[in-house]
């Protein structure tokens, strides 16, 4: 399947109209809930001081927030920590992350606990995590997925009742349409098929 992007003004329209539509259904965010994501952003860049296990427990608290807006941010610090230390080279400023692999590897239990989260949001940051590579390998950074991944995913297709999720693993699986391994190409086939 082809990549389909937006090419026309009624395609950015129906974006525009699309995002405030979730922007609508999505409630403002509490003091306290803000104040929690910004205490949070703060010590993972270093910005505030904190120590890797005190990182990791306020990550933990993050993720298991009743707030489901703190609960997608905690699990979106540990897929940045996860996905930018897996870079063959770190970006200028972005150093920390290294610093934290630990703290993201300890945390993908609580992500994979997280896929049958109640908010589909959260449940998609969850199932980032969970697919992950843990290399960023050239020459296709990111697209390297195991067999039992490419499984874990059409079992979510098959399961998640939201549209987002549901987006995302057909993405995913799309992007190793191209497998050498006959399961996963299978696999990739019907779930384009039950996309359709």
């Amino acid at each position: 399947g082809a990549t389909r992007f937006v090419t026309s003004r009624s395609d950015v329209t129906n974006l525009i109209i699309l995002f405030a539509a979730l922007l609508a259904q999505t409630p403002a965010p509490t003091s306290q809930a803000f104040e929690k994501q910004r205490i949070l952003s703060e010590s993972v860049m270093g910005k505030r001081p904190a120590t890797e296990g005190e990182i990791q427990a306020l990550l933990e608290s993050a993720i298991t927030d009743p707030d489901s807006r703190t609960r997608r941010e905690g699990l979106r610090i540990v897929g940045t920590i996860l996905l930018l230390s897996s870079m063959p080279q770190v970006p200028p400023g972005q150093e920390w992350a290294l610093r934290l692999r630990g703290v993201g590897e300890a945390l993908k239990p609580a992500a994979r606990a997280a896929l049958d989260d109640p908010d589909a949001s959260v449940r998609l940051a969850a199932l980032q995590i969970t697919v992950m590579s843990p290399t960023m390998a050239r020459p296709a950074p990111g697209f390297v997925l195991t067999f039992d991944s490419v499984q874990m995913l059409a079992a979510r297709f098959d399961t998640d009742p939201s549209a987002m999720v549901r987006g995302f693993v057909v993405a995913r699986l799309t992007a190793v349409a191209d497998s050498a391994d006959p399961r996963i190409t299978a696999i990739v086939r019907r779930i384009c098929v039950a996309a359709l």
